[in-house]
């Protein structure tokens, strides 16, 4: 499963992805991951919940991150949820150019039982086709 709140910068995607892992992880057996390009939300979680600054490792296009979160699964199979905080920024990349991301990341998640929980800014009004579905 992925879901993504998409929308302009402000609109409470943020907001939206941190309560959403918190609520998770009262529910969850397994093993939650946070991912975000700052060190800014690393208070607002639990320490059960990893959190992770994507900017202390050398991930700069979205292939990059597809390859780091392959790497986390391979490494722990107790993984059951991962959230993506601002893809755009920590990617360098519009929504538009993110289809083959989404894409991959599905059967990411269908092959390995991982749900993913992203936030897509974008000052465009239209969302993207491939997007839609994800919607939350």
């Amino acid at each position: 499963m992925i879901k993504a709140y998409y929308g302009k910068k402000g609109c409470g995607k943020t907001k939206a992805i941190v309560n959403s892992a918190n609520d998770f992880f009262k529910e969850s057996k397994g093993d939650i991951i946070f991912i975000d390009d700052t060190e800014q939300l690393m208070y607002d979680f639990p320490h059960q919940i990893r959190y992770i600054n994507i900017s202390s490792f050398p991930v700069t296009n979205s292939i990059e991150l597809l390859s780091f979160i392959s790497g986390l699964i391979a490494g722990n199979y107790d993984i059951t949820r991962i959230y993506i905080d601002r893809i755009t920024y920590m990617t360098r990349t519009q929504p538009q150019d993110l289809e083959i991301f989404f894409s991959k990341l599905g059967m990411l998640s269908k092959d390995n039982n991982v749900d993913f929980v992203i936030s897509v800014s974008s000052e465009i009004g239209e969302v993207p086709e491939y997007i839609k579905p994800y919607l939350g």
